[in-house]
């Protein structure tokens, strides 16, 4: 299935405060309750008055998604090339994350930026309710370098004991975390044809090399300066003290040079009142070159240099909003812009940098809110509140006049911009007004309600205690609909701008390098640090391994060109390597009464296509039903299947997530039989409907316990091992959790154990007993445990390494004697990266273009204390290839080469049913990743253990 439901709560539709407090817009602080203006007739919604509305109202649904069985469809370029969904299109064919969007299946939303200025609480209802109003006081002023510093630890001999000297300062410790094995030798391999390959890591050099990098002081201030704002402007008013090139966030002074004392006072006058302040700066320690400190700071003066040349931050990344296109037959406009991270890498320090774009709606919230007012339905004033409430809580905004994102957690319908509340210096000031002086930005409307957005614990923690008040006329909304992103016209269209080849993607990027070392600010900042950035993508030495035997019931290699590695004309040739037939009585096919006609069609369809294959198909028990309705399709089943049921097909009129949620948790939780579900739309087009029921058969042999292909593996008594995550969409802050081994020695038949796990707990007795059941599975068909196990961890950044590394393998090893007292096999983790700005190219006659599948690179832009390479497995035909990321954390396979273990994971790659072709990840992670969405958007349950050795969830 894909999308999932969206719940919203009411929000402010009650249209009162707890308490009566009030917020202010952002920068402005405010901490009393503001007067209510006076109306205006420019609102042109309902009146905005009424009883207080039902807490029940207001629920926003998203989108329907599609059955998971039926994409095949053509939905997309993967997809016309053999039915990949469209979230395993995003996550294996596309190449990369190019489009900057709010909403990504399998991903967690983007973090806001720290806010800046403060606002006084306004009690919530809405999403974000669990986050608190926050405190009645004003937050410190905040600063891109201060969010980014604060994440910093400085090592040194004279910087322990400054942290938590007073609020705000930094932690003085920082270590670099080496995952590398110390058994390890060259962690490099050899098998495979040499090539060079290119990547857009930029090399940083250092012009002076023995010395120090940075010189760390730490500042005081007599009597205490509480505004971190007024704290680094003095830092900075004393240039000619400390010179003009540093670093600060207030506490903490930054300097290329070492001051000629080792304490220097001075004295400033605070601007405020006239108050002399002591300033006492002391020496800390020297920050060496390479270390993690180091790389901060110039991540910082990386983010300054982009400022130079005239980019805008939007929360991580910097857009061009000057290059903006537009698209203005879907309301859409677009920012070119570029993610980008510097690192520590085997030969030198890098900068990663890649294109990425910003996508926003031309269309304020303002309008969002009249296109609602506009529904005939909606004349009620409770239930048009409900219907804003469910368009705007949850949408990810952008104010231009300070571009900065909020995320719309309310709305207030009391509260409008003639409203006033009480700045710091105790004087009032409406929001007109403020918005006015402050950005020179006019509000037309002055009775539209006001958005609430409250702080995240991240941006608790830089400071903001209060929410923001937002008005709707200033906001313009970000990220993709999910109208538009199952739109297949609209997204070709958006595609153009966004999917950029090889060729293009290098000159943007090179683009980039050269306008930076071309610009006279940059220059002089670079030289300040000593510093400098090349222009050029470095050139690192890869491989690509040799192409794989793909074998079927001939056991002869399919003849598949190794450039696309693509074998779905070869494959119709071919018998099943293992095909599962469906005598008489055996299986059910079931639609509403309006369809039957259709359903012949398909079943002789299915079984025409499937005789071919090695699957004999007979007659169905057909049931038809009165409508369409999940009730109709339950009693239905109900009544007709029986112990000789193997597989169920469902035949649906559409995508409705309730019917299809209410058929799989029933046949996977209740009554546990392999299911298949079509849509009619898809399996109506006579052009299409041969293409779509081979896949849709080669789906139920796999449900069913059959093999479709397999490869050459020389590894014996070996158990390979997925492991990912999905959000739960039903319960908050609930993940499930999908685990997937290997129960043969080809890799081709799985067990499947699935379970939920809440945020704040650790993944360990579940780890523990999922491990146990893999393994006693395993004995069970093998007569013995596996003597080697590898397990790809997916769902894993890198901030999450540790706790995999000294606690989940921990109790994976645990597991190990619950199973057998001496049981000890040999273990590797592999944590599987897939989201990351890294890219490969190759260069030819022609220019740059992708490198082939097969592509190894594991030298110069790996990190010098990590066990990692990078793997390109699959082929786009459009747009530019991602790589894969591998970090082996852990490893006991000691007599395997690094080659081996690259080879292990390029041929898991091949073995994903759905997909005739490589994937991005070995196949274990996208089957994990399979049960655990189907569990976190449809079931929110573990699914019967009858079901657990088959690949129902396909």
């Amino acid at each position: 299935m894909e999308g999932k439901p969206i719940q919203h709560g009411t929000g402010r539709a009650r249209g009162r405060s707890r308490g009566g407090a009030s917020a202010g817009p952002p920068g402005a602080g405010v901490s009393q309750p503001g007067a209510q203006g006076p109306p205006s007739s420019g609102y042109r919604g309902p009146p905005l008055s009424g009883p207080p509305v039902d807490p029940g109202a207001g629920v926003a649904r998203g989108p329907l998604p599609q059955a998971e069985d039926q994409r095949t469809s053509g939905r997309g370029r993967a997809d016309r090339r053999g039915g990949l969904s469209q979230a395993e299109e995003q996550g294996l064919q596309k190449p990369g994350p190019e489009l900057e969007c709010v909403y990504t299946r399998g991903q967690q939303q983007p973090q806001q930026q720290p806010l800046e200025g403060m606002a006084g609480p306004v009690a919530g209802q809405g999403r974000a309710v669990h986050r608190g109003p926050g405190a009645l006081r004003p937050g410190p002023d905040s600063h891109a370098v201060t969010a980014q510093m604060g994440a910093m630890a400085i090592g040194g001999p004279r910087g322990e004991g400054l942290a938590g000297r007073r609020r705000g300062a930094l932690s003085i410790q920082y270590l670099e975390p080496n995952y590398r094995p110390q058994n390890l030798g060259d962690k490099k391999g050899q098998s495979g044809n040499k090539r060079e390959v290119f990547s857009n890591v930029f090399r940083i050099s250092e012009a002076v090399s023995g010395a120090p990098a940075v010189y760390q002081y730490h500042v005081d201030f007599s009597p205490e300066v509480p505004s971190q704002r007024i704290r680094k402007s003095m830092i900075n008013s004393l240039k000619a003290l400390i010179g003009d090139v540093s670093i600060t966030d207030g506490m903490l002074l930054f300097l290329p040079v070492r001051l000629d004392n080792e304490v220097t006072e001075t004295v400033v006058t605070r601007q405020t009142d006239g108050t002399p302040v002591k300033v006492t700066i002391k020496y800390s320690n020297a920050v060496e070159r390479g270390t993690n400190t180091v790389l901060q700071i110039y991540n910082l003066l990386y983010k300054r240099m982009l400022q130079h040349i005239g980019l805008t931050m939007i929360q991580r990344n910097y857009f061009n909003p000057k290059r903006s296109l537009d698209i203005p037959q879907h309301r859409l406009t677009i920012w070119p812009g570029y993610t980008s991270a510097i690192g520590l890498y085997e030969s030198s320090i890098g900068l990663v940098v890649d294109v990425s774009h910003k996508i926003m709606s031309t269309q304020t919230v303002y309008d969002v809110i009249n296109d609602v007012s506009r529904n005939p339905q909606l004349r009620h004033p409770e239930a048009f509140k409900n219907a804003v409430v469910s368009a705007v809580v949850g949408k990810i905004v952008l104010t231009r006049y300070n571009n900065k994102t909020y995320r719309i957690d309310d709305v207030d319908f009391q509260r409008h911009p003639t409203d006033t509340f009480e700045k710091r210096d105790k004087t009032s000031q409406s929001f007109v007004e403020y918005y006015k002086n402050a950005y020179q930005a006019t509000i037309h409307d002055m009775n539209q309600p006001l958005l609430i957005s409250f702080p995240s614990k991240k941006d608790q923690r830089a400071g903001q205690q209060g929410p923001i008040c937002l008005v709707p006329e200033l906001c313009v909304v970000t990220g993709l609909p999910e109208e538009i992103r199952q739109d297949q016209r609209r997204m070709r269209d958006i595609a153009q701008h966004t999917r950029i080849g090889p060729g293009e993607r290098v000159q943007q990027l090179t683009d980039l390098t050269n306008q930076i070392n071309d610009n006279p600010l940059a220059r002089k900042e670079f030289a300040n640090w000593n510093v400098s950035l090349s222009r050029d993508v470095t050139s690192v030495e890869g491989r690509v391994l040799l192409k794989e035997n793909v074998r079927m019931a001939s056991n002869n290699p399919l003849p598949f060109d190794a450039l696309k590695v693509d074998w779905s004309r070869e494959m119709r040739k071919e018998c099943l390597k293992d095909a599962i037939s469906l005598e008489p009585d055996s299986w059910i096919f079931i639609c509403p009464g309006m369809l039957n006609q259709l359903a012949g069609q398909v079943v002789q369809m299915l079984q025409q296509v499937a005789r071919p294959m090695g699957m004999q198909i007979a007659q169905p028990r057909a049931v038809s039903i009165q409508d369409a309705n999940a009730h109709s399709y339950l009693n239905g089943l109900k009544a007709n299947i029986n112990k000789n049921t193997k597989m169920v097909v469902i035949l649906l009129r559409n995508q409705r997530k309730d019917v299809y949620d209410a058929l799989k948790s029933y046949l996977c939780l209740e009554n546990p039989v392999p299911s298949q579900c079509l849509v009619e739309k898809t399996v109506r087009d006579d052009k299409k409907r041969m293409s779509v029921m081979t896949k849709v058969a080669i789906q139920m042999n796999c449900k069913l316990g059959g093999e479709i292909w397999s490869l050459e593996i020389p590894l014996n008594n070996t158990m390979v091992i997925g492991i990912d995550t999905y959000h739960d969409s039903q319960k908050k802050h609930r993940s499930a959790v999908g685990m997937v081994a290997s129960l043969n020695k080809s890799f081709t038949r799985y067990y499947t154990k699935c379970f939920l796990q809440s945020e704040n707990e650790e993944l360990g007795r579940e780890l523990n007993a999922g491990m146990q059941a893999c393994l006693r599975k395993y004995q069970e068909v093998n007569g013995t445990l596996p003597e080697r196990i590898f397990l790809y961890r997916d769902g894993v950044g890198d901030g999450m390494i540790p706790m995999v590394k000294s606690y989940e393998i921990e109790q994976l090893v645990k597991s190990f004697s619950s199973v057998a007292p001496n049981y000890k096999p040999r273990l590797s983790v592999i944590v599987v990266k897939k989201r990351m700005a890294t890219r490969l190219f190759v260069r030819d006659d022609r220019g740059f273009g992708n490198p082939p599948p097969g592509t190894v690179v594991d030298d110069i832009i790996t990190k010098p204390m990590w066990y990692d390479f990078y793997i390109v497995s699959q082929s786009v035909n459009q747009g530019t290839v991602a790589p894969t990321h591998y970090n082996i954390i852990h490893h006991d396979n000691d007599n395997l080469r690094p080659e081996h273990m690259q080879r292990l994971t390029y041929k898991l790659c091949h073995l994903y049913y759905n997909w005739p072709g490589t994937i991005r990840v070995p196949a274990p992670c996208q089957y994990a990743h399979k049960v655990a969405f189907l569990v976190g958007q449809s079931l929110h349950r573990e699914p019967h253990s009858s079901l657990c050795d088959k690949l129902f969830y396909l």
